[in-house]
């Protein structure tokens, strides 16, 4: 069995039944002075009684803060709390039936009936400083490894789409038809044409094609560009290759 450690959590079990007893605990509440300009002057505490009917639960203070396990109820606490919240129900329950505080054999008995099994034991980390810290850096290569691989896929896709191209898609059954470029209008049937020759696809329209489709368009035609073209350098490229 693991050794005893304070943040073992241990079962409470309040064992005080149709206790209609009345505690009166003194606490210390903050104050504030404020002065006739509504600024604040000064703090201070303020004592007040403050009084609890037992048949509701026993009520335990720890740090100001009030732990209750109502009448044959119990509740899991970390050990420190566990051990000073059975304590002071020991204290009570002696006192109620008229037995001394010092009187260890009643307090033994009690205490075995207050405190039940521990529900979870603290895992310390045992290992050293250097296979902590080796753990660390190898979890952090993992991060920066993914970090880097995520930015060249973020590169590949920005290339990509600027060149024009899709990714093939891994099922064959499937089509990205968002990633296919809008159709442009055929130019009529040249000379060129005729003869078997690559002819560009970009016709005078109303509407001129966008940068993206005559990059497109280029890169269908394995016409070379430096990717700093303007959009009348690319018509300009097209043309001149009809």
């Amino acid at each position: 069995m693991p050794k005893p450690h304070e943040q073992d959590y241990i079962r409470v079990r309040n064992i005080a039944i149709n206790d209609d007893s009345i505690e009166t605990d003194i606490v210390r509440v903050p104050r504030t002075l404020i002065d006739s300009e509504g600024r604040e002057t000064a703090g201070y505490y303020e004592e007040i009684e403050d009084s609890w009917d037992n048949s509701k639960g026993f009520r335990v203070r720890w740090g100001g803060k009030p732990h209750i396990i109502k009448p044959g109820e119990s509740k899991a606490m970390p050990r420190f709390l566990a051990e000073h919240w059975a304590d002071k129900l020991a204290d009570h329950m002696l006192l109620r039936m008229g037995k001394k505080l010092n009187d260890k054999v009643a307090r033994k008995q009690l205490l075995n009936k207050i405190l039940e099994e521990v529900e979870s034991f603290y895992e310390e980390d045992t290992r050293d400083e250097g296979d902590i810290l080796s753990a660390e850096m190898l979890e952090y290569e993992r991060n920066q490894k993914g970090r880097i691989r995520e930015r060249e896929l973020e590169i590949d896709n920005d290339v990509t789409h600027f060149m024009g191209r899709t990714e093939e898609p891994e099922n064959d059954d499937l089509i990205d038809l968002s990633s296919i470029p809008e159709p442009m209008d055929m130019p009529p049937v040249s000379s060129a044409q005729a003869d078997g020759k690559k002819v560009a696809k970009l016709n005078d329209q109303i509407n001129p094609p966008t940068k993206a489709e005559l990059i497109a368009e280029c890169t269908a035609l394995e016409i070379e560009l430096t990717g700093k073209e303007t959009i009348p350098q690319l018509i300009q490229k097209i043309k001149q290759f009809a």
